[in-house]
């Protein structure tokens, strides 16, 4: 029996399917009254001696919950899948409904009819949010019957009894992750303004206490500059989240945008003694945006490559025709990241370390993911420990 193109086998061990089984619980876990009430009413409402909430996985059913069950299976709670009917509802992804397994040409061969004899069984597949078949609630007989209409109807309902819960733990852990993210999202940003206000009021200081006063005020506008960059990243990225933000899309010339972009961080690199250099393809086709938005794409790229680049390096700038799409690409001459922590580098809640230095990425990149995709784009980085990092973004041509 195979289905949607897959081997049973397969489709039994999708890494998908088994992830939310383990995110819910559900397999090696201690039984649970919300799921031994279920199976409890299941057999006493139809008359079955064995009610079960059965999980599948990739080699394996565990009884969620079993009722009516002998030892040695009231105890392990498990069997291996050739003795599983409920697989094939896992397969089938709907309803098995058989009166008598040994006249049944899928199942008539299985061991459990013969070892435990199980004759009878009906049962519905529990699917969960995501509509991924994980288990089957069912009953069970040990001699032939025809299930009744009344009795399907009940076992539907405690069914559905027992995905309400796997819907009810989803939603709660969902709020649970978005409670953490909101905290940490609420420390990283505490992160990313307190060094540029530490800085400003620095200057500020200075400036009171007999100093240079154009220096310190000249450090004080670059911190307040800052401040109002990463202030504008929050409520950009906020505004394009929600759809808020208008794109005036028009023809733009990419390789004039990154020119532009590379005078306005160039003085950013230099109090960091950092150059910038840059490739850019001599015939470049235009792109389809928003050109505020799009500079400031660019900037947040390159700004972050020299933040992340140690003093006396080189930050590379790459724009590429490459057809269908303009790349545009910024390298560091850093310590690179672990493919563990590329997993942040987008994320407004995500921290991560680059150069020997943990840190969180600011707003800056998220903006810019958010802002690419809005343009229907692509943006990704690519990177090696001990030789630096790449962040990349590519965008249509207008055609």
């Amino acid at each position: 029996m195979e289905t949607s193109g897959q081997s049973p086998q397969s489709k039994l061990s999708d890494p998908r399917r088994l992830a939310i089984i383990r995110k819910l619980g559900l397999l090696d876990t201690p039984p649970e009254a919300v799921f031994d009430q279920l199976t409890r009413l299941a057999a006493t409402l139809i008359g079955a001696p064995i009610a079960m909430c059965s999980i599948i996985s990739g080699d394996k059913q565990f009884f969620k919950s079993a009722y009516g069950l002998t030892e040695p299976l009231a105890t392990t709670r498990e069997t291996p899948l050739s003795h599983s009917f409920c697989q094939h509802v896992v397969l089938g992804l709907k309803p098995l409904i058989v009166a008598d397994a040994r006249e049944d040409d899928l199942l008539k061969d299985n061991p459990a009819v013969t070892e435990s004899n199980v004759i009878s069984y009906a049962g519905i597949p529990l699917l969960s949010v995501e509509g991924e078949a994980l288990g089957s609630f069912c009953v069970i007989d040990t001699k032939p019957r025809e299930w009744t209409p009344h009795e399907l109807a009940v076992l539907k309902e405690l069914a559905a009894l027992a995905m309400r819960e796997f819907q009810l733990r989803d939603a709660s852990q969902l709020i649970v992750m978005e409670q953490q993210a909101r905290q940490e999202l609420t420390n990283a940003l505490v992160e990313d303004f307190s060094r540029p206000l530490d800085d400003l009021i620095a200057a500020i200081q200075s400036a009171t206490q007999g100093a240079d006063v154009n220096a310190a005020l000249a450090a004080a506008k670059q911190h307040s500059q800052l401040l109002k960059l990463r202030l504008n990243d929050v409520i950009d990225v906020a505004q394009l989240h929600s759809d808020q933000m208008t794109l005036k899309f028009e023809p733009i010339a990419l390789d004039r945008l990154v020119n532009e972009a590379i005078g306005l961080t160039r003085s950013f690199a230099n109090a960091r003694g950092i150059s910038i250099e840059s490739h850019i393809d001599p015939s470049m086709k235009t792109v389809l945006g928003d050109r505020e938005v799009l500079g400031r794409v660019v900037s947040n790229v390159i700004r972050h490559a020299v933040r992340f680049t140690d003093r006396g390096s080189v930050v590379f700038v790459l724009l590429k025709d490459e057809g269908e799409n303009i790349r545009c690409s910024v390298s560091d001459t850093g310590m690179g990241l672990s493919d563990e922590a590329k997993k942040g580098m987008f994320s407004a809640e995500l921290p991560y370390s680059e150069a020997g230095r943990s840190s969180y990425a600011g707003l800056g990149l998220t903006y810019c993911r958010v802002a690419v995709e809005a343009h229907n784009g692509a943006i990704g980085a690519a990177s090696q420990e001990g030789v630096g990092t790449t962040i990349w973004f590519s965008l249509p041509v207008v055609k």
